[in-house]
């Protein structure tokens, strides 16, 4: 295999991957929807939280490559990259908080 097919190969697997996830976080966004009427809470408490990590999703694999490009920052990636990974850090924990509650909703106390 030459490093070109390689390449298209990999290239092809990613697309795969990427397709994938934004598939899971579509799912999600539509069963919080669906159980909304029987489960309002935790569906609201899903659907955040599935939206902020889609968010996170397209922002890191998309929008920042991006945004670094055309706005010259590609220079100082470093710094910018550290600024981006703390709000990842910040949206993905409040995500994973969100979907705690949700779980555990009415089942404590």
């Amino acid at each position: 295999m030459s490093m070109g097919e390689a390449l298209i190969v990999l290239g092809g697997a990613f697309v795969a991957v990427q397709a994938l996830q934004a598939a899971t976080y579509l799912v999600g966004i539509v069963l919080a929807l669906r159980l909304y009427r029987h489960y309002p809470q935790v569906a609201v408490f899903t659907g955040i939280a599935v939206v902020l990590l889609a968010l996170v999703w397209v922002g890191q694999r998309f929008l920042l490559p991006g945004i670094l490009q055309r706005t010259g920052l590609l220079s100082e990636i470093e710094r910018w990259t550290t600024v981006f990974s703390l709000g990842e850090a910040v949206l993905r924990t409040t995500a994973i908080a969100l979907l705690l509650a949700a779980v555990f909703k009415g089942r404590m106390g």
